[in-house]
């Protein structure tokens, strides 16, 4: 759904790895991939459209990859995901400050800082606020009744995409522990990547193991 919004725009803020076609002279023009960030597909996608570029979601496009198959791996994966868009931000840094130099640019980056930033702090402090208010005063009705909200914004977004992009409809059921499991645990870990991105503390690609 965001791809598809980003798309409309011509802003689609990330190239994803798998699955990615690109004008010969686009990529030339700007210098080829870099390897001095560990999200080399955020920051070429910043830098193509800083030259100018339009970048579009192509649907029917199908690739098959293969993705982490343990809460370890996985946030292996998203521990450098986060650091890795942190540094292609704090790269293009200008840009975020200055939407003169290229509006587009200014958006998406804005957009990506408030992902790897601000919404994992938001959302964290969020639950906490809620569980101290349920041991504190009682309000456990409270917790129930923000969690079924949430719940129900997921399923009806979770019944979108999976219209529009003709998936099976039998995904819908995993928006119900989306927020509450999956969302909560991936922004503890991006919060953390965060920290040790801002502390300077080194990093190394890391190894997804295959399972095949």
């Amino acid at each position: 759904m965001a791809r598809s919004a980003q798309s409309y725009l011509k802003l689609v803020n990330i190239i994803p790895g798998p699955i990615g076609l690109f004008r010969k002279k686009a990529i030339e023009n700007i210098g080829l991939y870099a390897n001095d960030t560990y999200a080399e597909d955020a920051d070429i996608t910043l830098r193509l459209l800083a030259d100018g570029w339009k970048i579009y979601y192509e649907p029917k496009a199908i690739s098959y990859t293969e993705a982490p198959s343990t809460l370890r791996q996985l946030l292996k994966q998203r521990y450098r995901w986060t650091r890795g868009i942190l540094q292609s931000i704090r790269k293009h840094k200008k840009l975020l400050v200055n939407p003169t130099i290229n509006f587009g640019n200014t958006f998406i980056l804005w957009t990506m800082f408030y992902e790897a930033l601000i919404w994992p702090a938001m959302n964290i402090a969020a639950h906490a606020f809620f569980i101290f208010a349920a041991l504190a005063f009682g309000f456990t009705s409270l917790i129930f009744f923000w969690w079924a909200g949430l719940a129900l914004l997921d399923l009806m977004t979770a019944i979108y995409c999976v219209a529009a992009e003709k998936e099976e409809f039998r995904l819908v059921a995993y928006a119900i522990i989306y927020r509450m499991v999956f969302i909560l645990i991936i922004d503890i870990c991006k919060a953390m990547s965060t920290i040790e991105e801002f502390l300077g503390i080194k990093m190394h690609w890391g190894k997804l193991e295959r399972a095949g």
